[in-house]
C-alpha cells in the first residue's frame, strides 16, 4: 500500500478530478479519499480570548502574591 497526497482545487460544480501518476500499471486498485478544506500555514483560526479590561481597578489583592504561589506549589 502506498499513500499519495495532493492538493487540488474543486471545480465550479464542486467536483474533483485527480490525475495522479502511480507505479501501478494496468492493475485494479482501491482508492480511499479524505476531503477536507485546506488550511494555509499563515491562516490560523482566531483564538477566543477574555477581555480583562473590564476588571481593571476592581480586583484588590492584599498579601504577598509570591508567597501564596510558593504555598500552592508546596501543596502539590
Amino acid at each position: 500500500m502506498q499513500v499519495f497526497k495532493a492538493r487540488v482545487k474543486t471545480g465550479r460544480t464542486g467536483t474533483i478530478t485527480v490525475d495522479f501518476p502511480t507505479p501501478l500499471i494496468s492493475k485494479q486498485v482501491e482508492i480511499v479519499m479524505i476531503v477536507q478544506p485546506a488550511r494555509d500555514g499563515a491562516t490560523k483560526p482566531p483564538r477566543p480570548s477574555y477581555d480583562f479590561t473590564r476588571l481593571v481597578g476592581k480586583l484588590h489583592w492584599t498579601g504577598d502574591a509570591c508567597q501564596v504561589q510558593r504555598n500552592l506549589r508546596n501543596e502539590w
